[in-house]
């Protein structure tokens, strides 16, 4: 659903590009976006050179903390990280560094209690990750790079 309103907010904007992987969950995010936005065009199968200069033109990459995110900053692209709170999952462990262009990470500002996973239901802080306006939040950081 959050990527969905993502994708709605922001493809009104800029033109938008989706990357997603292999697993079955990266398919049933795509086939659920393909289905909301039949003309939203996906990068699929590349090599990493490739997808290397698909980023190198991109106004800005937008992601959570996975390869495609340290790629596109390594290329000199600026780039939106959409982290977890999860202990081992935090920007300060799995940030990007070492590009020379703009990169904003962004969390849930709670007390997570996981350390290695989102412990579910049992948390107070449970559904962090959808309490927040990630579109609006992505808007404004593209706004701030015009």
């Amino acid at each position: 659903k959050q990527y969905q309103e993502i994708v709605e907010k922001i493809s009104n904007q800029v033109n938008c590009l989706v990357s997603v992987g292999p697993s079955e969950q990266d398919r049933k995010i795509w086939n659920h976006l393909r289905r909301s936005f039949p003309s939203l065009k996906r990068i699929e199968g590349v090599e990493l050179s490739v997808l290397k200069e698909i980023f190198r033109k991109s106004r800005a990459v937008i992601a959570p903390s996975t390869g495609p995110l340290h790629l596109a900053h390594l290329v000199g692209v600026p780039v939106i990280g959409l982290y977890s709170p999860v202990q081992s999952h935090h920007p300060r462990r799995w940030g990007p560094w070492g590009g020379t262009q703009k990169a904003a990470v962004h969390l849930p500002q709670v007390d997570c209690p996981g350390r290695k996973a989102c412990i579910g239901e049992v948390c107070r802080e449970f559904n962090c990750m959808e309490k927040i306006d990630w579109a609006s939040l992505i808007l404004k950081e593209l706004d701030g790079l015009k």
